[in-house]
């Protein structure tokens, strides 16, 4: 590098020493079950290592407090990171969360909740007119052969059911 002052004169200057900052590429990688449903999460990955500040984004806004190089999510939206090393920065690829909507239910006794000995209350599922799966469970273990909309129930216990959509497509 040659320096030139205000007579003319030039001499040249030390060297300097320039060193060019490469980044890795902020890949998103996600982790989730499929199909991806309400009520379940999905874990967002950078593929980088240490030390850079990570900013988080859904739908092109900072989401506040996260900058590591993980984020879990559930609600669906566009989502991206910006990394940053040095003065540097590059952004990921957006993607797209979206989780499809579970199927309604609600459980509904047909009779008391309280029988005598011999007896049984019919527990029927009311969800809308999907073509729905269905798992009855008493106290929080599944009923073997238990896989209708109704099931008679016998014995005193805790009562759940799951309802799974048949067509998850679309």
């Amino acid at each position: 590098l040659w320096v030139t002052d205000a007579n003319g004169c030039r001499r040249v200057a030390g060297p300097v020493q320039l060193t060019e900052k490469t980044l890795e590429n902020p890949a998103i990688t996600v982790e989730a079950q499929t199909p991806m449903c309400s009520g379940q999460q999905a874990i967002l990955r950078l593929s980088i290592t240490s030390g850079y500040t990570i900013t988080w984004f859904k739908d092109n806004k900072i989401i506040s407090g996260e900058t590591t190089r993980q984020l879990v999510v559930t609600v669906n939206g566009n989502y991206k990171s910006k990394i940053e090393l040095a003065g540097c920065s590059d952004e990921s690829k957006p993607v797209s969360i979206i989780f499809k909507p579970s199927p309604p239910a609600v459980i509904q006794a047909q009779g008391a909740l309280t029988f005598c000995a011999g007896g049984n209350v019919k527990l029927q599922a009311i969800t809308d007119n999907g073509n729905y799966r269905y798992q009855w469970f008493r106290n929080g273990q599944p009923i073997a052969n238990a896989t209708g909309s109704f099931y008679f129930a016998g014995e005193s216990g805790r009562y759940s059911l799951v309802v799974s959509s048949i067509d998850i497509s679309g």
